[in-house]
């Protein structure tokens, strides 16, 4: 589903991790019972590798320092290993 899809689905609240909408899994509510926006963490992290300038282990860093350690509220979004 596309932001727009899920935002008029879940209402306009979702927060999203800009530039990673292909790797989206879904909306999943947090365990406060919010609805959230999951993502796929390991394609995030070979989207990171894929743009040319992150090694392997860089975009792991990137991803937990950067991404997934970001709090922005109880509408953060969460991140599945798959």
């Amino acid at each position: 589903m596309t932001r727009q899809e899920l935002a008029d689905k879940y209402g306009e609240d979702l927060l999203f991790a800009d530039g990673f909408d292909d790797c989206i899994m879904g909306v999943v509510a947090n365990r406060d019972g919010e609805n959230v926006v999951a993502y796929d963490a390991t394609k995030i992290i070979f989207t990171l590798m894929k743009s040319g300038t992150c090694s392997a282990k860089a975009a792991r860093e990137y991803f937990y320092y950067n991404i997934h350690g970001d709090y922005v509220g109880p509408k953060t979004p969460v991140y599945i290993l798959t």
